[in-house]
């Protein structure tokens, strides 16, 4: 019998077997248990500015630390930036 993750993932999710893995499950984990390190004088570096970078330096903003956001492109947003043509 062939089980697809999702199948996988409901199977055990209705055991009770994923609340040991709740932690893993979110991408955005652990985001409101970050505290900031009042000894660190040097700001982060964040390399490139898409959609991770840019959400990166969001919520580092809102926690009150200081950052820098690094792109190799002349453009921000990565692979979701919008391109407008006329004519």
């Amino acid at each position: 019998m062939k089980v697809n993750r999702r199948e996988f993932i409901k199977a055990c999710h209705a055991l009770g077997l994923t609340l040991p893995l709740q932690p893993f499950l979110s991408a955005c984990s652990g985001i409101e248990s970050f505290s900031k390190n009042e000894s660190a004088d040097d700001p982060v570096i964040i390399i490139g500015a898409g959609v991770a970078g840019l959400v990166s330096g969001y919520l580092l903003k809102q926690q009150g630390v200081s950052f820098k956001i690094l792109e190799a492109s002349s453009n921000y947003g990565g692979r979701c930036n919008a391109r407008f043509e006329t004519g």
